[in-house]
């Protein structure tokens, strides 16, 4: 099952088919692994992999999109550029290569779809040409999030 953002009926499903079938694939076992993770640790797990992949070639730049903080420190992290609903990470790489990543954590389908500023931001940065991706699994950011990076570098 490769998807951008798995929903807990997704996980469900997984687990449904491991109780009646005793055996499931790699990608749901690790679907499975990922379910309990925070958005946090699947961006970190995400990390990992990229680098792992590309080396010291590219980079993964964590944004400063504000995330949860206070009123005032929202407001003077706002003063200094932070710009709610950016995208957690850009991928970057020679040749002006780039390309944005939102994570979310796996849960319910009002946890993982993007808030409206989110999407107001990510429709501003795919006006100006750049690839922006919302991703909640390891598996997906693997299999098509690198390999879309990757054809990119080339």
């Amino acid at each position: 099952m490769i998807k951008p953002l798995i929903c807990n009926s997704d996980i469900r499903e997984i687990q449904k088919k491991l109780e009646k079938k005793g055996s499931i694939y790699m990608d749901e076992s690790t679907l499975l692994r990922e379910a309990t993770l925070s958005e946090s640790q699947i961006q970190q797990a995400c990390r990992r992999i990229f680098l792992a992949k590309f080396g010291n070639k590219v980079k993964f730049m964590q944004i400063d999109n504000g995330g949860k903080m206070s009123i005032i420190l929202r407001k003077k992290k706002a003063r200094e550029g932070t710009v709610e609903g950016a995208p957690d990470v850009l991928l970057l790489g020679k040749n002006r290569t780039g390309m944005f990543v939102e994570f979310k954590k796996i849960g319910k389908p009002c946890e993982v779809e993007p808030r409206e500023e989110q999407i107001e931001t990510h429709e501003f940065l795919r006006d100006c040409k750049f690839p922006v991706h919302v991703v909640n699994n390891t598996v997906y950011f693997e299999k098509v999030i690198c390999v879309e990076f990757a054809s990119l570098l080339m």
